[in-house]
């Protein structure tokens, strides 16, 4: 599960601080100009939170995580940062690698269902072959009997 912070800034000044601060951090930082937004990894809260105390700045914190209710609502936020961004692409290459390794196994198993029917199917007509021609000598030999036993 990724975890982020995102700060709101109040004003530009606050932005462009912990921006340039920001910048210098050996974690994943996700910039927004437009929104006046930042999103910083979880590792880096407490240095982060201490610059925006030692500084006075105004900031609101939003915490994002990827196991959320609502992963539309992460995806369509234009301020989303990367680290969640790249924990939902994660999911979805893990699951779908899932779903195409299931895949292959039920293709696996339909080839050999279908194997053991086409199988099964040379065994039933081969047997009802036999039955037929046993079904034709019985009533051959009847047919002998009835003409030899009437004629007495």
């Amino acid at each position: 599960m990724a975890t982020t912070n995102k700060y709101l800034a109040k004003d530009q000044e606050s932005y462009a601080r912990l921006a340039n601060y920001a910048a210098a951090l050996p974690v994943t930082v996700t910039l927004f100009p437009l929104f006046n937004t930042i999103v910083i990894a979880e590792e880096a809260k407490f240095t982060v939170g201490q610059f925006i105390d030692e500084n006075a700045l105004d900031f609101s914190i939003e915490v994002n995580q990827t196991e959320v209710d609502d992963i539309d609502e992460l995806l369509d936020n234009p301020t989303t940062g990367a680290t969640i961004l790249h924990e939902i692409a994660e999911t979805y290459r893990s699951g779908k690698k899932t779903l195409a390794d299931q895949n292959r196994e039920m293709q696996i198993k339909l080839e050999s269902e279908t194997k053991y029917k086409d199988d099964f199917y040379k065994y039933w007509m081969a047997a009802e072959s036999k039955n037929d021609k046993i079904g034709i000598q019985i009533k051959a030999i009847a047919s002998l009997m009835k003409a030899i036993f009437n004629e007495e």
